[in-house]
């Protein structure tokens, strides 16, 4: 959340406070000549979903009390639940997956931001509940059987998110019957 000041009249000194869902979170002190403004950043947390409220406000009011608290409101989706397929589930690394989940986390904590993320390998797609993820990712999974293939189209039929990143090691298996009928393009040769 970013807030702007502005000493209108007179240099001003003055403590600022965010308070999120009606908890103080975060403080800055802000010192500014006559005439000048600035920029007031707060990390603003949106763990859970629904609706929320802030106010940034000067906690040493001056004599015009009505221009210092602003508030806001927020509306939070709900959580997004991927699953993400990759090759080795426990590979760590600079992989396709280990970049798209650092996109979806970046502070790489289980339960802090918007998605809920959970790993597998492409063998274990048969036995997992696809109708809970709200997108299935292929991250160079590497080879994928004709039963994992027929799970993802009916997930796909249903309704569910495919997202599919090929690497090297996609190979023939996805060019099988069982593939083109979920995948919208056939692939090829390199």
């Amino acid at each position: 959340l970013k807030a702007r000041l502005l000493a209108s009249g007179a240099p001003m000194s003055r403590t600022v406070q965010l308070e999120f869902d009606g908890s103080p979170r975060q403080r800055r002190q802000v010192d500014l000549r006559a005439g000048e403004e600035a920029e007031v950043r707060f990390e603003v947390p949106l763990a859970r979903s629904g609706h929320h409220w802030g106010r940034v406000a000067f906690l040493n009011p001056d004599a015009l009390a009505l221009d210092d608290a602003r508030t806001f409101t927020v509306q939070v989706g709900a959580e997004v639940s991927v699953l993400c397929v990759e090759g080795q589930a426990g590979a760590a690394g600079r992989s396709a997956g280990y970049f798209f989940r650092l996109a979806l986390n970046p502070w790489g904590e289980a339960g802090r931001g918007l998605f809920r993320i959970r790993r597998a390998v492409p063998a274990q797609i048969p036995a997992l509940e696809l109708g809970k993820f709200d997108a299935v990712a292929l991250l160079q999974a590497g080879p994928v059987n004709d039963v994992a293939w027929q799970c993802l189209g009916r997930y796909v039929s249903a309704g569910g998110a495919l997202l599919v990143f090929l690497g090297p090691a996609t190979g023939r298996s996805y060019a099988t019957g069982a593939a083109r009928a979920v995948l919208p393009a056939e692939v090829g040769a390199e």
